[in-house]
C-alpha cells in the first residue's frame, strides 16, 4: 500500500504545468497562479529542514505574491522535518503535501484553510496533535492516513464530509469530536483505530460507508442517529469489544457486524436499542450477535423482520417494548414473537416525583405500565398544599402516556389563633401568657410540640358596665375636688387607679370623699344587689 501511495504522489507531482513561472525563495519554490491577483503556491522544497515556516507573501521581480495553497506534494518525505507554521494567507492544503514527513510532529493550520486534500498528512507517523480550523470544509481520503500517533482530534462544524480512508490506521486514536455539519462519512474512514472508545456520531450524517469503523477493536458503544439513511457493509467489522449499540435510523442493512470473514466467531453485541423511528431490519443483521441478552425496541408499532434470521436463534435475550404494545409484539404472525419465546415485557412510563423542598415532606410512587399512585407525607409542622399541575388529590393517580414529572407542594402549618375578651377597668387579661390591661390587639408566637403557633388577642375594656337596672344611678360633682354624691345609697363604692388598683371602698354609703386622692382619672366601681357597673370620675 505504502509504495502505491508514494507512486501516485509522485505522479501527481510531476503531472503539472512546467511552463508556469517557478521561482525560489529560499529553500522553497514557488509557482505562480495568478497575477491579477498575484498569486503563488508553494510547488518543492529543495532541501530536507527540519522546520518550515510558510509566509503569507513573498516577493519574487519586484511582484508581492500572496501565497494561497500548497501543492501536490510540496514538501513530500521530507523525513527530517518535525513543525510546520502556514501563514493565514493559504486556502487549500493540495494532495500529498505532507506525505510521508513521518518524524513531523506539529502542524499549525490557520482559519484560512478551507480544504485539506487526499493523502495530505498520510503516514505522518509522529504527529500526536493537530487542530483543524473552523474555515475547513473537507477533509479528503486519506488525509491523516496512518498518522499512529495522533491521540485526539476535532472535526469542526464547517466540515461537511470526511473522505474515505481518512483516519484509517491512526492506532493510538482515542477521542474524535465530529462537527453537526458531517453529513458522510467515507468508506473506511475510522479503520483501524485500535485504541478509540467510544463515538458520538451527530444527527447531521446521512450515511456511513463501507468498513467505516473496521477494526476498532477497543470500541464499546456507539449510537446510530435516525438521521442516517444508509450504512455500507461490514461497518463494524471486527469492532470486537462493541457490547453497547443504540441504532436510531428506519431501516437496518444487512452484514454490520462480523468479526472474523469466515462469520464463525460472535459478535459481541451484548445490549441493543432501536429507536422509535425504526420500520424494518433487514435479513440476518444481528444474527452473529448471539452474546446478545437486552434488547428494547422503542418503536410503538412493531418494525418489520425480514425473516427470522434477523436475530441469533435459539435466543436467551430479553425484549423489553413500549407500553402498550405487548400484544403486537406477541401476534402469532410477527417474527418477534417467534424469535422471543415469550420473553416480552413492557416498558412502563418513567415518573420522577419530587417535593418542593425535602425537609417539607417526602413523596412515593407506584407505577405499573401505564398508571401512577403518587402519595405525598408532610413532615411534623408542614401540610401537603397541591402538586405543581394544581392538583390537590392525595394520593393521586395518574394516568401515563410519556415520561413525566411532578413536584409536591408543602408548606409551613403556622396555627393562627384568634381570642376575642373584654375585662373591666383595672382588670388585666393573664390567659396564654399574656399581661394585658388596656383595649388593643396583642399577638403572640408561641411554640407547640415544635411547631410555631400564633396566638391573637384582641382585648377591649368596658368603660360602660351599667346593667339595665343600674342605669338610673347618678352622682355628682364630677369633676370634684372632694365629695361625691349618688343619687341613692350603694352597698358597696371601690375607687380604682388606672393601673387596676383598688384604693379605697366605701359601704352604705350615699356620700364620700376622696379629698385626699391626687388630681387624676378614677374608676368607681358600684355594686348593688351582686350587680357591678363602673363609673367614671375626675379628681381635681
Amino acid at each position: 500500500m505504502k509504495k502505491i501511495l508514494t507512486l501516485i504522489c509522485t505522479l501527481l507531482c510531476a503531472n503539472v504545468l512546467l511552463a508556469q513561472t517557478r521561482f525560489y525563495v529560499g529553500d522553497l519554490q514557488y509557482q505562480v497562479t495568478s497575477t491579477n491577483p498575484a498569486e503563488v503556491m508553494v510547488y518543492y522544497y529543495q532541501n530536507n529542514p527540519t522546520t518550515v515556516n510558510i509566509p503569507e507573501t513573498v516577493s519574487y521581480e519586484g511582484t508581492t505574491y500572496s501565497v494561497t495553497s500548497i501543492g501536490y506534494g510540496a514538501l513530500w518525505g521530507c523525513s527530517n522535518l518535525t513543525s510546520v507554521t502556514i501563514g493565514n494567507s493559504v486556502t487549500s492544503i493540495g494532495e500529498c503535501a505532507f506525505g510521508y514527513c513521518y518524524n513531523l510532529t506539529s502542524v499549525t493550520i490557520p482559519n484560512s484553510v478551507t480544504s485539506i486534500g487526499d493523502y495530505a498528512f498520510g503516514e505522518c507517523y509522529d504527529l500526536t496533535s493537530i487542530t483543524i480550523p473552523n474555515s475547513v470544509t473537507s477533509i479528503g481520503a486519506q488525509a491523516f492516513y496512518y498518522c499512529s500517533s495522533l491521540t485526539s482530534i476535532t472535526i469542526p462544524n464547517s466540515v461537511t464530509s470526511i473522505g474515505e480512508q481518512a483516519f484509517r490506521n491512526c492506532y493510538d486514536l482515542t477521542s474524535i469530536t465530529i462537527g453537526n455539519s458531517v453529513t458522510s462519512i467515507g468508506n473506511s474512514a475510522f479503520y483501524y483505530c485500535s485504541s478509540l472508545t467510544s463515538i458520538d456520531i451527530p444527527n447531521s450524517v446521512t450515511s456511513i460507508g463501507n468498513l467505516a469503523f473496521g477494526n476498532c477493536s477497543s470500541l464499546t458503544s456507539i449510537t446510530i442517529p435516525n438521521s442516517v439513511t444508509s450504512i455500507g457493509e461490514w461497518a463494524f467489522y471486527n469492532c470486537s469489544s462493541l457490547t453497547y449499540m443504540t441504532i436510531e435510523m428506519s431501516s437496518i442493512p444487512s452484514n454490520l457486524f462480523i468479526i472474523d470473514e469466515d462469520s464463525t466467531t460472535p459478535f459481541p453485541l451484548q445490549n441493543l436499542t432501536l429507536g422509535e423511528n425504526v420500520t424494518s431490519i433487514a435479513s440476518g443483521v444481528f444474527n452473529n450477535c448471539s452474546f446478545l441478552q437486552n434488547v428494547t425496541c422503542l418503536a410503538t408499532t412493531p418494525p418489520t423482520l425480514a425473516d427470522n434470521t434477523v436475530f441469533p436463534y435459539p435466543n436467551i435475550a430479553t425484549l423489553t417494548v413500549p407500553c402498550g404494545t405487548l400484544e403486537a409484539y406477541s401476534a402469532p404472525t410477527s417474527f418477534w414473537n417467534m424469535f422471543f419465546m415469550g420473553r416480552i415485557s413492557e416498558d412502563g412510563y418513567e415518573v420522577v416525583v419530587t417535593a418542593n423542598d425535602n425537609a417539607f415532606g417526602s413523596v412515593a410512587v407506584e407505577s405499573d405500565c401505564s398508571t401512577a399512585t403518587l402519595t405525598a407525607t408532610a413532615s411534623d409542622c408542614y401540610e401537603f398544599l397541591r402538586w405543581n399541575d394544581g392538583n390537590t388529590e392525595n394520593p393521586r393517580l395518574v394516568s401515563l402516556s410519556s415520561d413525566t414529572a411532578f413536584t409536591a407542594i408543602f408548606s409551613e402549618v403556622i396555627h393562627n389563633t384568634i381570642i376575642n375578651a373584654s375585662i373591666n377597668p383595672g382588670e388585666t387579661y393573664t390567659e396564654y401568657g399574656f399581661n394585658a390591661s388596656e383595649a388593643g390587639t396583642y399577638i403572640r408566637s408561641v411554640t407547640t410540640e415544635g411547631c410555631d403557633s400564633i396566638i391573637t388577642l384582641i382585648l377591649t375594656v368596658n368603660s360602660s358596665l351599667l346593667e339595665a337596672e343600674a342605669e338610673s344611678i347618678s352622682f355628682f360633682p364630677n369633676p370634684t375636688k372632694s365629695e361625691i354624691t349618688f343619687s341613692q345609697a350603694i352597698e358597696k363604692i371601690e375607687v380604682i387607679d388606672l393601673s387596676g388598683k383598688t384604693i379605697l371602698t366605701f359601704t352604705n354609703a350615699k356620700t364620700i370623699n376622696i379629698e385626699s386622692l391626687p388630681a387624676g382619672a378614677y374608676y368607681l366601681r358600684l355594686t348593688n344587689e351582686e350587680k357591678t357597673s363602673m363609673q367614671k370620675v375626675i379628681k381635681q
